[in-house]
């Protein structure tokens, strides 16, 4: 019983540790991308570039159900019901409960199997990696990013129009940020 709570509580820092390493990679991403950007004289709306980041953080667990983070400590997404890797868009699913991540974490940090609201509401959950379940498909892993990109893109337009229609205006939020 003590060997299975040491467990629990190992794999719940390496959700933790894969999670901030994931952060870092896609603000590093950001980062770069508003570099390279601003050499080539091209301003951005910061909205657009934390819109970029949330979709990076929700598609991070798309290949083969695992991020950056969680290949380097080699932990990995599995559908809950048949134990194989969770699909890309389950994945994409899960991650979106990111919004609400204070309450994810506590929910994360207070249950006793460490799931999260977005692994109960797509019934995934976290364990080590197995190597026998690489199930790679790019065209589900493309699909899942270009929907996830959709969205993106149609929330970049929703940010324009509005700010086309209210006092600051575009130039404003693209010259004085």
């Amino acid at each position: 019983m003590l060997i299975q709570f040491v467990r629990f509580k190992i794999m719940k820092l390496k959700r933790i540790i894969a999670f901030i390493i994931d952060v870092f990679a896609s603000s590093a991403i950001v980062y770069i991308t508003i570099t390279i950007l601003r050499i080539c004289h091209i301003w951005i709306i910061p909205y657009i570039m934390m819109v970029l980041l949330y979709v990076l953080m929700v598609c991070k667990d798309c290949y083969n159900g695992q991020s950056i983070g969680r290949k380097i400590l080699g932990i990995q997404v599995f559908d809950s019901k048949t134990m194989k890797v969770a699909s890309p868009l389950k994945c994409i699913l899960r991650n979106c409960f990111y919004l609400i991540y204070p309450i994810e974490g506590l929910v994360m940090l207070c249950n006793s199997l460490g799931l999260r609201m977005g692994d109960y509401a797509t019934q995934t959950k976290v364990a080590e990696w197995n190597a026998d379940l690489k199930e790679a498909n790019y065209i589900k892993i493309a699909q899942a990013i270009a929907l996830v990109f959709t969205v993106f893109v149609l929330l970049c337009v929703f940010i324009v129009m509005y700010t086309k229609d209210s006092e600051k205006g575009l130039l404003d939020l693209l010259y004085n940020y």
